[in-house]
C-alpha cells in the first residue's frame, strides 16, 4: 500500500505522491493512520484495517523506512 501511495495511487484520496508524500511523513503531516483512511475511502482496504494495530504499525514501518532510503 505505501508503494501504491508513493506512486499517486491515493492522490483522489488527497494523499501527495513521491518526494511530496515523504516530506509529509517526515513533517507529521501525514500518518499511518492517514494513509491507511486513503486507502479505504479508495475502497482498496476495508475499514477494518484501521483497527488492526499490527497493520498500523507494520504501514508506519513502511513509511519509515521509505524516509530513510
Amino acid at each position: 500500500m505505501v508503494s501504491s501511495a508513493y506512486r499517486g495511487d491515493f492522490e483522489e484520496a488527497g494523499i501527495n505522491s513521491y518526494a511530496t508524500l515523504i516530506s509529509n511523513y517526515e513533517t507529521g503531516e501525514l500518518t499511518a493512520e492517514d494513509l491507511i483512511n486513503a486507502a479505504i475511502e479508495t475502497g482498496e482496504l476495508s475499514p477494518g484495517a484501521m483497527e488492526d494495530e499490527s497493520y498500523v504499525e507494520a504501514v508506519d514501518n513502511q513509511l519509515d523506512a521509505l524516509t530513510n532510503s
